[in-house]
C-alpha cells in the first residue's frame, strides 16, 4: 500500500499493485479485512479516478475489487457504498473496445451482487445490466467477456424476481442464447 501512497501518478505501480492486492486477498479472508482496513479499498478506489483512461489499470482495479469481495459480505458493501460500483460501470464505458476491461469488470460485477441482495438491486438500478449485455454484443467473439458477463447476469438475477424480469426485458435472454 505504500508504493501506492507515494506513487499515485504511475499507471504502472498503481495497475501492478491491484494484481498484488488481487493475489494477496485470493482466497484469503483474513487478507481482505487487513487490506480495506488498512486503506487498500480507497487506494484502489484512487487509482481507478487517477487513471480513468488507462485500460490496464481499470482492469487489474476491477480484479482487485473482484477478489476484495467475493464471500465477504462488509467487504462488497463497503466498495458499492465507497463508490467502487460507480467506478465499474464507468471503466465499462469508458473501455467500451476493451474485452480485459469488460471481463474484469463483468467478474467484479458478479462478485459485488453475488448473495447479496442490496448491491443486486443496485447493480441494475445503476445500469448494470446494459453494461453487461454491452459488453457481450461489443465482444461476441471473446469466451472470457461471454464467460464473466452470462456470471454477473446470473448473480444479478439469482432468487430477485425484479431484476429476473429487468434482464429479460432488457434483451437479457436474447443475448445468453
Amino acid at each position: 500500500l505504500s508504493a501506492m501512497r507515494a506513487h499515485g501518478t504511475s499507471v504502472d505501480v498503481q495497475g501492478h499493485a491491484c494484481l498484488a492486492l488481487f493475489s494477496l486477498s485470493c482466497n484469503h479472508a483474513e487478507n481482505k479485512s487487513r487490506i480495506v482496513g488498512k486503506g487498500g479499498l480507497a487506494l484502489v478506489l484512487s487509482a481507478m479516478r487517477a487513471h480513468e483512461t488507462s485500460a490496464d489499470v481499470q482492469g487489474h482495479a476491477c480484479w482487485a475489487l473482484l477478489s476484495l469481495s467475493v464471500n465477504h459480505a462488509e467487504n462488497k458493501s463497503r466498495i458499492v457504498g465507497e463508490g467502487g460500483l460507480a467506478l465499474v460501470l464507468s471503466a465499462m464505458r469508458a473501455h467500451e473496445t476493451s474485452a480485459g476491461v469488460q471481463e474484469h469488470a463483468c467478474s467484479a460485477l458478479w462478485s459485488l451482487s453475488s448473495n447479496h441482495a442490496e448491491n443486486q438491486s443496485r447493480v441494475v438500478d445503476e445500469g448494470g445490466v446494459a453494461q453487461v449485455l454491452s459488453a457481450m454484443r461489443a465482444h461476441e467473439t471473446s469466451a472470457g467477456v461471454q464467460e464473466h458477463a452470462c456470471s454477473a447476469l446470473w448473480s444479478l438475477s439469482s432468487n430477485h424476481a425484479e431484476n429476473q424480469s429487468r434482464v429479460v426485458d432488457e434483451g437479457g435472454v436474447a443475448q445468453v442464447l
